[in-house]
This record gives C-alpha cells, sequence and structure tokens, in this order.
C-alpha cells in the first residue's frame, strides 16, 4: 500500500497546529477536457450598436504553452460583458481571427462562466514545443496579444465603459 501524504499547518502562536489528511471523497476527471460550442449563445445585434475596434479593447487575455499546445484564454471585465464574449468566440470565430496562422490544427473550446472567460487548446499549434520550435512564439505567449489586437464588432455600450489600455 502507497502511504498517504499529510501535510501540517504551524500557526504563529506556536502551540497550534492542525494536522491536514488527504481527502477521501474523489473523483477521476477525465484524460482530457470535454470541448463544445457557445453554451445558451445570444444573438449578438441584441447588444446594440457596434463600432468596429481591436477585441483588446474591452477584453483581457492569457496565453501559455504545454508542450507543442498553446493555451489561450479571454475574459471580461464584468458579468454584463460574459453573455457577448461566449456568443462572439465560437471555434469558428477564433479561426477566422487567426487567418493564415491556423494551421488545421485540433482546438479545443471551453468555457469557466464563474471567471466570465472562454478558453482555446490548440493542440500542435508550437510545432514540436519550446525546444525545437522555429516559429516567433515559442512559449504560446504573444498569440492572446496577437489575437487582442484583431478588430471585431465591438458594442458601444461596453466602449462607452472605458478601454483597456
Amino acid at each position: 500500500m502507497i502511504p498517504q501524504p499529510t501535510q501540517t499547518v504551524h500557526f504563529s502562536n506556536g502551540v497550534t497546529a492542525i494536522k491536514v489528511l488527504p481527502p477521501t471523497d474523489t473523483i477521476v476527471h477525465p484524460a482530457s477536457q470535454p470541448s463544445y460550442p457557445p453554451t445558451d449563445p445570444v444573438n449578438l445585434d441584441s447588444f446594440g450598436p457596434t463600432s468596429v475596434a481591436p477585441l483588446g479593447r474591452i477584453v483581457y487575455g492569457r496565453a501559455g504553452d504545454k508542450g507543442s499546445n498553446c493555451n489561450v484564454g479571454f475574459f471580461t471585465r464584468d458579468a454584463s460583458e460574459w453573455p457577448w464574449l461566449r456568443s462572439l468566440l465560437s471555434t469558428e470565430k477564433l479561426i477566422d481571427l487567426m487567418g493564415d496562422d491556423y494551421k488545421q490544427q485540433k482546438i479545443d473550446r471551453m468555457e469557466f462562466p464563474n471567471l466570465w472567460a472562454v478558453h482555446f487548446l490548440l493542440h500542435d499549434h508550437l510545432d514540436r514545443g519550446v525546444t525545437a520550435n522555429a516559429t516567433y512564439d515559442i512559449l504560446g505567449k504573444f498569440i492572446v496579444e496577437y489575437l487582442r489586437l484583431k478588430h471585431v464588432d465591438i458594442p458601444e455600450a461596453f466602449l462607452g465603459k472605458g478601454t483597456i489600455q
């Protein structure tokens, strides 16, 4: 039998210590995250008049690498913008924004509603990984800024709240 790790938390009073045991109620997660289209998409016209502007004027982003795969996520400033982002950023829209940088690789899409975020996993986007990548973006960090610079129709109500610099 494999011994179970335990942790002990020691408090600054020097007297109190709590032993933390591993959880007994666990679940097995699938080997890969399910990929899916926008949940409950909203008609983009329902957000009112729009102006063409860079996506990054109102949407934050993060990206990074895991081997040859690239993670790229986008998230809004507040809950009112979340239905728009969730509806706008389908896999097809991401492919459109990537343009010539899309090389027919598999793309997984998922949503994180509590973070108001849409996340994509771009399989094999980074060639064979950091040590064997001949592209400009060996760590998968630049793609999020590249995509945030792409122009999309943004509701004027969102732009009116101010923009991200």
